[in-house]
């Protein structure tokens, strides 16, 4: 049983080792254009899964098969179905004829998801007779939740539902910042960040806003530690050079100030409720549980005031100007020819805000002047260069 329960990590980790150290899966790798998952079910890699399976299978007749394995590179999932056959005949003649008797046949189903990128697993099991497992309840138990013994037992009057606002947070902030702006926490660390392992000390600090977001994240970067991938990928994406070392300051909490970004902390809900023939048993239970996020600021949802009736799209210099070329997106255009892409990181009645990611530069435009800052932990300060005027 406890082997055949590891067949979602087994198979998720097989298909991580195709993609990443090759079994001729796609090389050289071209992700698709259409958006779509990519098909691996046909692939070595897929052959490599099945091999996986079939050696789970017991008896002499036992068997397993691949039914889907896909991959989408844009979110780093694996996604598979399959299903293993334990199956013994014994075979034996009498009077000269061939018998044979079926000792067991037991086929067991079971689908799985697994994302490269953060490491998280999940995988259910039909394994028959009325028994269905989830790696969800394996981990409830390990954590001391006897009841979820009661779920890997086939009794149709007991059920217990278990649900939380982590889905319907993501989207609130994607509808807030605009999706592709925001880097929101995994559900294996907000599953993680419960009272009884974050502690209640954090969850408290979480809920009242008593402490900073980095001195936070500094008491849970043991685990935070383990988005450190998929936050250094959604950096890059985001045009950050030094993705991984920014990824890590903020994940151990020993920087959070960055002018284009703004860490964020949200609790978040989880409840429970049994039932017993269709009928609450005992009341709703609520647990508390901890989430980070992570914005890419700039002037989100417009706005920002205007000086002397100009709309503060371009800024003209004796060295060049600053063009606004789209949402929070601007472009300093050198005499010189050279050309720097920026974002919009603030609007004040005073000034506009930019930040250079490339050269990791932050500007202010006043209305006759520019300031400059060149290391995060300098003050702005005048730009003679840039003496100039808003034009539009």
């Amino acid at each position: 049983m406890v082997r055949t329960l590891l067949v979602a990590l087994a198979v998720g980790c097989t298909a991580t080792m195709c993609l990443g150290q090759g079994f001729g899966l796609l090389v050289p790798y071209n992700p698709p254009t259409d958006g779509k998952p990519i098909d691996l079910k046909n692939q070595n890699c897929g052959k490599e899964v099945e091999k996986e399976l079939k050696r789970m299978a017991q008896g002499n007749e036992g068997d397993a098969g691949l039914d889907a394995l896909t991959f989408d590179p844009k979110t780093g999932e694996v996604r598979g179905e399959g299903w293993v056959q334990h199956k013994h005949v014994w075979r034996y003649t009498v009077l000269g004829a061939r018998q044979h008797q079926t000792v067991y046949d037991w086929t067991w189903r079971g689908s799985f998801k697994f994302n490269v990128f953060t490491g998280e697993g999940r995988g259910t099991f039909d394994v028959g007779r009325g028994v269905k497992v989830k790696t969800e309840t394996i981990e409830r138990l390990l954590k001391g939740d006897i009841t979820a013994i009661l779920e890997l037992v086939p009794n149709p009057g007991f059920k217990k539902k278990m649900w939380n606002e982590y889905a319907a947070l993501v989207a609130d902030y994607e509808r807030r910042y605009g999706r592709g702006n925001v880097y929101f926490a995994s559900e294996r660390f907000v599953d993680w960040a419960s009272p009884e392992t974050a502690g209640q000390r954090v969850i408290s600090l979480v809920a009242s806003g008593g402490a900073s977001g980095g001195a936070i994240m500094a008491e849970v970067s043991q685990e935070a530690m383990r988005e450190l991938t998929a936050l250094t990928a959604w950096l890059r994406a985001k045009g950050e050079r030094e993705a991984e070392a920014t990824a890590r300051a903020i994940l151990t909490g020993r920087r959070v100030d960055f002018p284009f970004l703004a860490l964020k902390w949200q609790t978040v809900g989880y409840f429970s409720q049994n039932y017993l023939l269709g009928n609450k048993v005992g009341p709703e239970i609520r647990s508390t549980h901890a989430a980070f996020a992570i914005v890419w600021k700039g002037n989100i949802g417009g706005g920002g005031g205007h000086a002397g009736g100009m709309a503060r799209t371009s800024f003209e210099s004796g060295a060049g100007r600053f063009v606004q070329t789209g949402p929070r997106v601007w472009q300093e255009r050198r005499t010189n020819g050279q050309r720097s892409l920026m974002t919009e990181v603030g609007r004040t009645a005073e000034y506009v805000e930019l930040y250079d990611v490339s050269r990791r530069l932050g500007f202010r435009l006043y209305a006759d002047h520019a300031e400059i800052k060149e290391r995060p932990t300098d003050p702005f300060r005048r730009y003679p260069r840039c003496e100039g005027k808003w034009v539009q």
